[in-house]
């Protein structure tokens, strides 16, 4: 007994598909005008989505308005649009300087094949080829770019972006290779093989859908990372604020280990502000910090601890290595040169005390630096000094 394949009106499904892209493009055009701010690509994607909307709504409006409106104005505009989504994903990654229209000769040589399968070679079958290839490679050219630029970066955020783009592609070239070998017509909605690989129009609807979700958790996620920093982090020197020690001993480097712990003090740095003003003290805040950064570890947590004090803490670190490490950066503050007042001549004092257990709070174990960095002011500042709880409590 056989069975016939289901089909389903174009128009119809056509219609109902330009409705729910124009949705999407609407809602993305408003999270673009509040977010545009803070991330690149959106109103470029919501520009690009509302574009497909239009370009859908003239190919359902097949029979209704004049053909060539109709077939090639529609999937034109379709086509102009997956141009303009590429743009937008790489300006949403912060690809340097994207083309205006990327893939633009590819669109050219569509809309040559859309007039040749058309006008001078009428073949609808080959034409939904055509589009089946166009509509494969700008996915994949997104899914490409996307990834190359991920590994050039080391940025991981946008790997859902690739891999929604590699996804289409690979439905599309299946969907191609369906068509190519397929008897049901290939012009039409028709169920093949049992997967409704025939229509590009509802593809592209459930690749708006995804895109859409994606980008909202992407940049929700890029917001709280954000919202985190600002709580976490000195403003002035990026370095964190106490705050964030705290987080980041919570979160891995625990106080129950063999740890050492750095103070580090500007000398004479209210003279410095009084002479030059706050700016210029600023101005130094972040040249230590910087080199605070370069002189330690990959493990190590450099924190601004208030005022021109800077704490260090060094996991898994002996008291002699923690030494060494503090020497290092106190030769390095005395060779600092800020270009904008050569003149300037900077030292540091430093106190260090270490932990080998849990009894002690990052409090306590602060408060021992504090006594030894005092201790190193007291003996003429540019100095080290250990904690010893002999000679120093």
């Amino acid at each position: 007994m056989n069975t016939a394949m289901p089909v389903i009106d174009i128009p119809t499904a056509y219609g109902f598909s330009a409705t729910l892209i124009l949705v999407y493009g609407v809602s993305m055009l408003i999270y673009a005008r509040k977010m545009s701010n803070r991330f690149n690509g959106l109103n470029t994607f919501a520009n690009a989505i509302l574009l497909m909307a239009f370009g859908v709504a003239l190919v359902s409006l097949r029979g209704h308005i004049p053909f060539v409106i109709s077939l090639l104005g529609g999937n034109t505009l379709i086509g102009l649009s997956s141009c303009l989504l590429c743009r937008a994903h790489l300006e949403f990654i912060n690809a340097p300087k994207p083309s205006r229209i990327p893939n633009a000769p590819l669109l050219g040589v569509l809309i040559a094949l859309l007039l040749l399968f058309t006008f001078i070679l009428p073949n609808s079958e080959y034409r939904s080829l055509a589009l089946s290839a166009f509509y494969c490679s700008q996915f994949f050219s997104i899914a490409f770019n996307v990834q190359r630029l991920q590994q050039q970066t080391g940025q991981t955020q946008y790997k859902s972006l690739s891999s929604i783009a590699a996804v289409m592609a690979a439905f599309l070239a299946l969907r191609f290779i369906a068509l190519l070998f397929s008897d049901q017509p290939r012009d039409s909605l028709a169920v093949i093989n049992g997967l409704p690989f025939a229509s590009i129009v509802i593809i592209l609807v459930i690749y708006i859908a995804t895109l859409n979700l994606a980008i909202i958790l992407i940049t929700s996620g890029q917001l709280i990372q954000q919202l985190s920093d600002l709580a976490n982090q000195d403003s002035m020197t990026k370095l964190y604020n106490r705050r964030g020690l705290e987080h980041q001993i919570a979160n891995g480097t625990h106080l129950d280990h063999v740890l050492a712990l750095i103070l580090c003090d500007l000398d004479h740095f209210k003279a410095i502000n009084d002479h030059y003003g706050h700016h210029v003290g600023d101005l130094v805040l972040q040249n230590i910090a910087n080199l605070l950064k370069r002189s330690t570890r990959v493990t190590d947590i450099c924190t601004r601890w208030g005022g021109e004090e800077f704490l260090i803490l060094l996991p898994l670190t002996e008291v002699n290595a923690a030494f060494n490490i503090a020497e290092k950066i106190r030769n390095a503050v005395e060779q600092l040169i800020i270009p904008e007042y050569p003149e300037l001549r900077l030292t540091c004092s430093f106190g260090i005390s270490t932990s080998h257990n849990s009894s002690l709070s990052l409090d306590q174990i602060a408060h021992q630096a504090d006594i030894s960095l005092y201790e190193a002011k007291k003996q003429g500042r540019n100095r080290i000094c250990i904690y010893n709880a002999n000679t120093l409590a």
